[in-house]
């Protein structure tokens, strides 16, 4: 009786453990995905990037842009992190493909997920979420040529965090021992 209740005692301290620290996980790097991206000319947008709210680095684009009626579509594949970022928005700019795309967000991109809408109209005639054609040489300003964003947001999964894990894997463990201590002291009694 005394060992059942030193095994009940471990088993309860464990469930209590995993439940006060069982929360999602804030990973370093975030992987955000394009969700319902559309543009005024009918074209959309899907695709992912990563960010990483810690270092204010963003990166690993792989946007693909559909086409509408005032733009071809095209893809946007840009490997490793491609430099810092406030978490506010990026410009990606391609000289050879005549293209510069540009997403702004209402709220900066953190490490902790969740949806955030897309910024389309700043006022004035300006608009933060775009896909243009190069408006210099370089690439280093869209033209008036282009579509706006009308509608999307980017969004992210949560991701389960370590000790969550470890502490399933415990808790099972411990049920497991227990379950094989009875099963001996059932067949010693016998």
């Amino acid at each position: 009786m005394k060992q059942f209740l030193k095994s009940l005692m471990a088993a309860s301290a464990t469930a209590i453990a995993i439940l006060t620290v069982s929360s999602p996980a804030k990973a370093a790097v975030v992987t955000w995905n394009l969700n319902d991206v559309i543009f005024d000319d009918g074209g959309t947008a899907s695709g992912s990037f990563q960010y990483d709210a810690d270092n204010q680095q963003i990166g690993n684009f792989n946007i693909a842009v559909g086409s509408g009626s005032q733009l071809f579509g095209g893809t946007w594949v840009v490997p490793g992190f491609s430099g810092p970022s406030d978490g506010t928005g990026f410009a990606l700019s391609n000289p050879a493909f005549n293209r510069f795309f540009q997403l702004s967000f209402v709220s900066p991109l953190t490490n902790t997920g969740g949806t955030i809408d897309l910024e389309t109209d700043i006022g004035n005639g300006q608009f933060a979420s775009f896909d243009a054609n190069c408006g210099n040489t370089n690439c280093t300003l869209p033209s008036t040529t282009g579509r706006v964003v009308t509608a999307g947001s980017v969004t992210t999964e949560e991701v389960p965090e370590p000790l969550t894990i470890m502490g399933t894997v415990l808790a099972g463990g411990m049920g497991i021992a227990i379950k094989k201590k009875r099963a001996k002291k059932n067949i010693e009694s016998a």
